[in-house]
């Protein structure tokens, strides 16, 4: 078979496994090729001995194409969010974490890709009256669905930005 996958996985289903494989099937005859998911299984004898083994083939096209397009939209999406000016951000209140965020973020407070993976919205206020408004703020956003504030934004080096915050539930 020209595809090495679909040899082991073979393989597989001669040592007594049920796998499948994913992959593209091109067409003698229809001189086309068409992505396909295989199940493979093996058929055992009432002694318990591999006699053959079952393949089941389905056409994936569907799925595929519809992949595509949801990775093209998250890539537009990412073009979006990171092209945005000033510093964009979906929290997540459960985890009271980041769920994306632009570039703008390492840039403007220094921190890198994997600090900023790590931290909370309050861990770029002050401790004192700048994180309890801030604190203030996020539960206003769940609770009213949007808010809006002046505060400033705490750095890596301790300096302290102002911005304006604005929020809006999704």
């Amino acid at each position: 078979l020209p595809d090495k996958r679909v040899a082991n996985t073979l393989k597989k289903v001669l040592k007594g496994s049920t796998t499948y494989f994913e992959g593209d099937y091109s067409s003698v005859t229809a001189k086309k090729t068409t992505p396909i998911r295989s199940m493979f299984g093996p058929i055992f004898s009432q002694k318990g001995t591999i006699e053959g083994g079952f393949c089941v083939i389905e056409d994936i096209t569907k799925r595929v194409l519809a992949e595509k397009k949801l990775k093209k939209a998250k890539q537009f999406n990412d073009e979006v969010i990171h092209s945005l000016p000033g510093i964009f951000y979906i929290f997540d209140k459960e985890n009271n974490c980041f769920l994306k965020r632009n570039e703008n973020w390492k840039t403007i407070t220094k921190y890198s890709d994997a600090q900023l993976n790590t931290m909370t919205m309050l861990d770029f206020f002050e401790d004192g009256y700048d994180k309890d408004i801030c604190s203030v703020k996020i539960k206003e956003v769940f609770d009213t669905g949007h808010f809006s504030m002046d505060n400033n934004l705490l750095i890596k080096s301790g300096e302290k930005i102002p911005y304006m915050f604005t929020g809006h539930r999704l």
